[in-house]
């Protein structure tokens, strides 16, 4: 197992190995791991997709939430190098539930920029919005065989990670 992080290039690589330590340390990366304000995922997968040699299982942790066209091509040159692709959905199950009734300030993660919003207003629109680009997410995937699978934030990720690669090992 290896690990890529990026922002808008490639900022750590760590070569696939399998060792017990190794798995601990893509662990540490993970956990130490903070968003960025610019991303360009569809450039480092083009990167990685000519970088890395040997076939084997990309793991992409992601929200998705770029241009998706983009995105899928990046994941589909992963495909043309013949890996088989994991789209690890991660989802803030506020985003889906979209669970807010009253007045409340939005503050996008990424720009900072904040917006006054009567929830109650919005609720039905946002909720339907959220499952609209999960299908389509879901459907891209599809379409280039590349297995996606949604997780909540309320969820530990290197535990959905480490069950879900648990459970496709048992799987054979």
């Amino acid at each position: 197992m290896g690990l890529a992080t990026f922002d808008s290039a490639i900022r750590q690589y760590l070569a696939p190995k399998a060792s017990p330590q190794h798995l601990v340390d893509i662990l540490a990366v993970l956990d130490k791991l903070a968003p960025a304000s610019q991303t360009d995922a569809s450039h480092a997968f083009h990167d990685l997709a000519e970088r890395i040699r040997r076939r084997g299982l990309i793991v992409v942790l992601s929200d998705f939430l770029d241009n998706l066209e983009e995105l899928m091509l990046g994941m589909a040159h992963f495909r043309h190098k013949k890996h088989e692709v994991l789209a690890f959905h991660i989802l803030d199950p506020r985003e889906i539930d979209f669970p807010f009734d009253d007045f409340m300030e939005f503050e996008d993660m990424e720009t900072g920029q904040r917006m006054p919003v009567q929830a109650r207003l919005v609720q039905r629109e946002a909720k339907r919005q959220a499952e609209a680009f999960i299908a389509d997410l879901r459907q891209r995937c599809r379409q280039h065989a590349i297995e996606y699978v949604p997780v909540r934030t309320s969820d530990p990720v290197e535990w959905t990670l480490m069950s879900y690669l648990g459970k496709r090992s048992r799987m054979g």
